[in-house]
């Protein structure tokens, strides 16, 4: 019976662990790209935890305040903040809201939620989001929202350290 158990570890110690080891990817870092909604995006994910299993989202963005002439008033966008959580190896489910700002205030909110599958490499995600706009005084995490996109994709890179490609 001894043997029987030492044995057991041994092969879970073994197997089991190059299987979890293998393919593991983090979200933490920078990644740059482009939605098929034309959307460019540079999104930072910060770890919350040693295990990174949850991120602190931070995006900017390069693209027409108004939400695609949703909120045609619009002058500014906040950058969008949320968080990601790890659903598998290399996937993970991501929220993050937005304000939309007019000349004279508050006048929308924006509430993406999405799913990124990270490659094997672990540097180029495909992602899949959902947008929703929300007006003042609605809770976009608690309320219908009062207009949903269709489905989003995209590619994303991860931003690699790389020398200045600048001549001296």
């Amino acid at each position: 019976m001894k043997f029987r158990v030492v044995l057991v570890v041994v092969l879970l110690v073994f197997v089991s662990t190059p299987l979890f080891a293998q393919g593991r990817c983090s979200l933490a870092g920078t990644w740059t790209g482009e939605n098929d909604a034309g959307l460019v995006f540079l999104i930072t994910f910060t770890p919350l935890n040693n295990s990174h299993s949850r991120f602190s989202t931070f995006a900017g963005h390069a693209n027409d305040p108004t939400g695609l002439g949703l909120f045609p008033a619009a002058v500014n966008l906040s950058a969008f903040q949320g968080e990601a959580q790890r659903t598998n190896i290399r996937t993970f489910d991501q929220t993050a809201l937005a304000y939309v700002r007019d000349d004279f205030g508050w006048i929308g909110t924006w509430a993406v939620s999405g799913t990124w599958t990270l490659s094997k490499d672990c540097g180029t995600a495909e992602v899949v989001w959902q947008a929703s706009a929300f007006f003042p005084g609605q809770d976009p995490i608690a309320d219908p929202p009062f207009f949903c996109f269709p489905l989003i994709t995209g590619v994303y890179h991860r931003v690699p350290v790389v020398a200045s490609s600048c001549p001296e």
